[in-house]
């Protein structure tokens, strides 16, 4: 227990400051990138070794390049395989270059219809109102007094501890009303509402604004 608890502190402690020196990194990591002083925009990208750079009109032409020959070689391998495998084997190629070249369209068809769908069913008037699919809940039952509780005064304004008029009314757990410093330090010893002696913590008491 004991130990956590110092390696929690210790983490609250030291973290932020940690983490201003990575942000502060960063930051001079960018600015050296802007002004060409690494070719690495961020230190992440510099420890993976990796380098960002703007793909040119020669990079498209040989990324081509590279497909088409590995699209002919996936083809003469499908043209070496015995008749009907050799049908399956062409036909699921073909599918799958023509998914691979009209993917962007795909993707961006694909969000157009669930963005119409959306709109359309959400423009829908709805039938049923929500009365009549969710039943109303009954209210929840008052409270009993407890024999050994505190007995409440007659006047509704007064607090049931102190028997003077309630200041700054606060309602414990079981709905019973009090004022706030007499409900709180009865709460934060006893742990229940003194009137019902139901369980009742200080972060279960609601505060009442009553207008005057």
């Amino acid at each position: 227990g004991g130990g956590g608890g110092s390696w929690r502190s210790g983490v609250r402690k030291y973290y932020p400051w940690i983490h201003a020196v990575k942000e502060v990194a960063v930051l001079g990591w960018q600015i050296g990138y802007l002004f060409g002083k690494t070719p690495h925009c961020s230190p992440w990208l510099w420890l993976l070794g990796l380098v960002l750079k703007r793909v040119s009109g020669t990079d498209s032409q040989l990324l081509d390049q590279r497909k088409d020959f590995a699209r002919e070689a996936q083809r003469a391998f499908a043209a070496r395989q015995w008749g009907p495998i050799r049908l399956m084997v062409m036909g699921l190629l073909k599918v799958w270059h023509t998914l691979n070249d009209r993917f962007k369209v795909i993707v961006l068809g694909a969000g157009l219809v669930i963005k119409l769908a959306d709109w359309w069913f959400s423009s829908q008037p709805s039938n049923a109102s929500p009365t009549d699919t969710m039943p109303v809940p009954p209210p929840p039952q008052r409270p009993l007094i407890a024999d050994q509780g505190v007995s409440v005064p007659a006047n509704k304004d007064e607090c049931p501890l102190c028997n003077n008029k309630r200041t700054n009314p606060t309602a414990a757990s079981s709905g019973f009303v009090f004022c706030y410093p007499c409900i709180f330090r009865y709460v934060d010893k006893e742990r229940v509402c003194p009137v019902s002696l139901l369980p009742c913590t200080p972060e279960q008491l609601v505060r009442i604004y009553e207008s005057s």
